[in-house]
């Protein structure tokens, strides 16, 4: 007698359920992991400016001038900063005019951003969000104060969601103990979400 195993309908319906609950379980789970290796990428990417920013300080004697209202958001915003902080410009080519260079006379390679970092010409967080917050210390006492530094931008996430603005809790009025400070808006879902290279 040759009789025949296979999986009835209700067997396979319950296969189906348990993956399908499995796969709502798991898919928030890697989003989240995602989420969370974008932001500690971002705040590694905002620590090297900062620390190639410091080097431009000790070496020319001021903060390199950076942005345009504390922000960091168009082409011509990456073009500065990569000729300011790598002497060249953001294709690798030598700077002609060296009024573009924003002190760097000396074209010295304090940092090169990665193919990463530089989208279409504009630079962006790990996130993808190319509005990008830099506050610096103006009155060169080591901190960076809302207000006396100048006012704080609202940075826009790479979906148009915000402007989001660091609170008073992620910048207190005290300032943040820095020679310049980066911020990006994360994941863009609320203020929550921002990334902030002092934190």
């Amino acid at each position: 007698m040759n009789t025949r195993r296979a999986f009835t309908l209700i067997e396979l319906l319950a296969v189906l359920v348990i993956l399908g609950v499995l796969a709502a379980v798991i898919v928030p789970s890697v989003a989240s992991v995602r989420a969370g290796v974008d932001r500690a990428r971002t705040k590694v990417m905002f620590n090297q400016w900062a620390l190639a920013c410091a080097q431009f300080r000790q070496e020319y004697g001021f903060v390199p001038p950076l942005g345009v209202d504390n922000r960091l958001a168009t082409a011509d915003d990456a073009t500065s900063f990569v000729r300011v902080l790598s002497g060249r410009n953001p294709d690798g080519t030598a700077v002609i005019d060296p009024a573009t260079l924003g002190g760097n006379m000396r074209r010295l390679a304090f940092y090169t951003p990665g193919a990463a970092e530089l989208r279409d010409g504009v630079l962006a967080d790990a996130f993808g969000n190319a509005e990008l917050g830099v506050m610096v210390d103006r009155d060169g006492d080591g901190w960076v104060r809302p207000g006396s530094d100048g006012v704080v931008p609202g940075v826009r996430a790479a979906d148009g969601s915000g402007p989001f603005t660091p609170d008073a809790t992620q910048l207190p009025a005290i300032g943040v103990r820095a020679e310049i400070i980066f911020f990006s808006a994360g994941r863009g879902r609320t203020a929550a979400d921002l990334v902030l290279s002092w934190q």
